[in-house]
Order: structure tokens, then sequence, then C-alpha cells
């Protein structure tokens, strides 16, 4: 497949993306655009058809004016591909301003639909004990909630908030704990954790990173040692 020197080009299964990196949008768009032209007479000698309507195009910036960008378009054989807000990739929402809002908020509504499709068994009429039901959460629920959590590196508190928020009423749910009927108080959330003997997302998501960073560091592929970061092993 063609690369350019000024972009770079990833394909898992049939997925591809062009990236480019540069200060002034006007030029990583010029080198997306010149790397798409190259791409068009290698797909049609290969016969491969590719949708330039359902392809989506979207540029990552601090910048919080992003009207600007968002009317920037580039074209696959005279077809203008979608600019983009967010996008997803390999199951991971991608937002232009580099937050992860709508990413945390996919994750919590799909745990929510495993919970509900787990409910004769997570729920507190099923007759498993309390530490099966943990089990089933960390397995199937957690696992959700935490997808590609080894590249939360700048996600928000808020966010880390909002996934903790859920993974109590889960504890709570599998501890089959209720409020108080004196004093209408939850259990604290420390109490709970220890209870279920499970690690706080902020706890799951330190051990996970330095696992994966660790596990990167001497890495037989180059390109995956690239991504050891001396800092996340501290």
């Amino acid at each position: 497949m063609p690369t350019h020197k000024r972009t770079k080009l990833t394909m898992f299964a049939d997925d591809t993306s062009i990236r480019c990196t540069h200060k002034f949008i006007k030029f990583a768009k010029m080198y997306i655009q010149e790397h798409l032209d190259l791409l068009y007479p290698y797909y049609c000698k290969w016969k491969i058809v590719v949708n330039a309507a359902k392809s989506e195009f979207i540029t990552f910036t601090r910048n919080r004016d992003r009207s600007t960008y968002m009317q920037s378009t580039i074209k696959f054989n005279g077809t203008d591909i979608p600019t983009k807000s967010s996008v997803k990739y390999l199951g991971v929402t991608l937002q232009s301003n580099m937050k992860f809002n709508e990413h945390v908020k996919n994750v919590i509504n799909k745990a929510k639909r495993v919970k509900s499709s787990l409910w004769s068994l997570f729920g507190p009429h099923s007759s498993l004990n309390k530490m099966n039901k943990v089990t089933i959460y960390k397995l199937y629920i957690r696992s959700v909630l935490t997808y590609n959590i080894q590249n939360w590196i700048d996600i928000s508190q808020t966010c880390m908030s909002r996934i903790q928020t859920y993974q109590n009423k889960c504890i709570r749910t599998a501890l089959n704990l209720r409020p108080s009927t004196i004093t209408f108080r939850q259990v604290p959330t420390q109490m709970i954790h220890a209870m279920a003997k499970v690690p706080t997302i902020h706890q799951f998501a330190k051990h996970i990173m330095q696992r994966f960073n660790n596990n990167t560091m001497q890495h037989e592929n180059d390109l995956i040692a690239s991504l050891y970061s001396p800092t996340l092993s501290q």
C-alpha cells in the first residue's frame, strides 16, 4: 500500500487510518489529501471499493474555536469525506477536543446493557453468593467500563468519577447493600471496596497502565517498545 513521508498509515482488519501531525491544519490536511490521491490508483488496481461517504475526517486540537476545523474537508476520488467532531475507532470514541466525555458515556451505557442482560445472575434475587456476583462484575461489566484504560493518561477527574460512581452502584448491587432504613445513608465507598476486595477505578487504571508500560519496555517489536513511558513506571 502506498505510503507518504509526512503521514502515518495504520491498518487493523478492514479499518485503515491516515494520520498527520502538524502545527498548521492546512498543511496536515494537504499531506493527508496527497496520501489519499496516492491510494486511489492502488485501490483501483486491486479492485478495492472505498465508500468515501462512510469514511470520516477529524482534526484533534486543544484550540477552543473548532468551527474553522469543522469546515475543513478532504476528498477521495472527488467525493467529500464528512468532517466529524468525534469518531469511533477500534471501540474507542475519539473527540476533536481530545477529551473522553463521549467515550465514558458510551462505555457506561454499554455496561448498563451488559448488567441488564446478566440481571438474573447479578440481581438481588439471584441465588449466587455475593463474591460470585463480584466476580461477574469484574469479568463482564468492569471490562467494558475500563476498555482501553491503558491510554487514559489525560482523562479528566469528572470522567473518572462518573465511572467510579457506576462501579459503586454495581458493587452495592452485588453485595446486596441498601441505604440504612434509619439514616438513609449508603455504606461508604471505601468500605464497599474493602468488602468486595475490588480496587477503585483509579487504582485499577494505575495498575493496568504500569503493567502495560512494563510489558512494552523490552518488547521484541520496536513499534510496541516505542510506546514505553518512564513516567508511567514510577
